[in-house]
């Protein structure tokens, strides 16, 4: 009896002094703080002039901006509660992986100043408040949210995620997986799970020869007029912490694509691993105009024609056709403008010639006499 006693008083001590860690709610989102940095006044007024959309609403909150419907637009004061999964900060901006724990994902591009006054604060599990974010879109249907916010004022650090923890699987042996997952739900991310159950499958006969799929996801419901469904799987339900990669088969199971590649205004596209895809630049050659005019001296067929006119190249010919003189005797045309430099002065000295002889003739008092014949130069 004594013993007992002793055993059980010696159990409640070892409890008592076990830390324990305090943890605060955040109202708005429902989100466990394990570590508090703005104060509950200064969120409740952010929102007063913000609606806020629970981060399981984005997609559908953001697809009103895209809609083709005439109608009235959604209001751009709007703000969100995501917890920061990934952050890749690089020189001048940063790209913060929000989720809410639960499989939905969205990308948050941080520029300007904010990413000047938040660049050491946007780590993994931090708990972000986002306000009035600038949308911006991918070319893929299936994309996450893209979020973008320049100014400080558009974004509040609330504080650290009590329930996010990373993975415990280890890659190698001084590795250990990058994945951060939901503590509430185990300790192992949905990719070390599936590859877990996977392995399992196989050494039971009455599942290794059957085709069925297993999937490790959060499974979403939702409410309709013939009541509740579960939504099925979404291209961006997966979790993995591996680089960006197409639809792949993994035995019976599918790995989704990952990452996705954003326009942003005045940046150009930016992938969500935080890659600046640049379109390839053609080299500046310098054209030696000297050289050129002195090769096109002489042409006059439409692309050489063409050449003076993109390089800004003068013609020493003005007004000169684009066909040849043998090409116009060819065709029928009349060659009379197509005249080289000798036959111009040529021409000139003929008429001289005729003008001057004409003008004697009347100075000297003859008459023009009609029985005399008349004179021809040959030009």
């Amino acid at each position: 009896m004594t013993d007992s006693v002793l055993s059980e008083k010696t159990s409640a001590t070892e409890h008592q002094q076990t830390p324990t860690i305090e943890r605060d709610l955040e109202v708005n989102s429902k989100f466990w703080l394990k570590k508090r940095l703005a104060d509950t006044i200064d969120i409740e007024r952010k929102f007063l002039r913000n609606t806020y959309v629970p981060f399981d609403l984005l997609p559908r909150h953001v697809q009103q901006f895209r809609s083709i419907y005439v109608g009235q637009r959604p209001n751009h004061h709007w703000a969100t509660i995501g917890v920061v999964d990934r952050s890749i900060q690089r020189k001048t901006f940063g790209v913060c992986r929000l989720t809410d724990m639960r499989g939905l994902r969205a990308h948050l591009f941080v520029m300007g100043k904010a990413y000047t006054a938040y660049e050491k604060q946007l780590e993994a599990g931090a708990v972000l408040g986002v306000f009035e974010p600038t949308i911006v879109w991918s070319s893929d249907q299936d994309a996450d949210v893209g979020l973008l916010v320049t100014s400080p004022d558009h974004i509040l650090l609330i504080g650290t995620s009590y329930d996010m923890v990373r993975c415990q699987q280890m890659i190698r042996q001084d590795k250990q997986c990058d994945a951060m997952v939901d503590g509430r739900s185990g300790s192992f991310c949905d990719r070390h799970l599936a590859r877990l159950c996977s392995k399992s499958k196989n050494t039971r006969m009455e599942l290794a020869s059957g085709d069925s799929a297993i999937e490790v996801r959060w499974a979403r419901l939702t409410h309709t007029d013939r009541g509740d469904k579960y939504l099925a799987a979404s291209n961006s339900s997966s979790s993995s912490s591996s680089s960006s990669s197409s639809k792949s088969r993994n035995g019976n199971q599918t790995i989704a694509k990952m990452e996705f590649t954003y326009t942003i205004k005045g940046r150009g596209a930016i992938t969500s691993e935080g890659i600046e895809l640049h379109a390839k630049k053609q080299a500046n050659t310098k054209i030696d105009k000297k050289a050129l005019a002195e090769a096109l001296r002489g042409r006059t067929d439409p692309g050489s024609a063409m050449i003076r006119k993109v390089h800004g190249i003068k013609d020493d010919r003005s007004n000169l056709p684009a066909v040849s003189r043998e090409a116009m005797l060819k065709m029928g045309m009349s060659t009379r403008q197509v005249l080289s430099k000798e036959e111009e002065a040529a021409k000139k000295r003929s008429i001289d010639q005729l003008l001057k002889t004409t003008a004697n003739q009347n100075g000297g008092g003859g008459g023009d006499d009609p029985q005399k014949k008349p004179r021809y130069i040959y030009l």
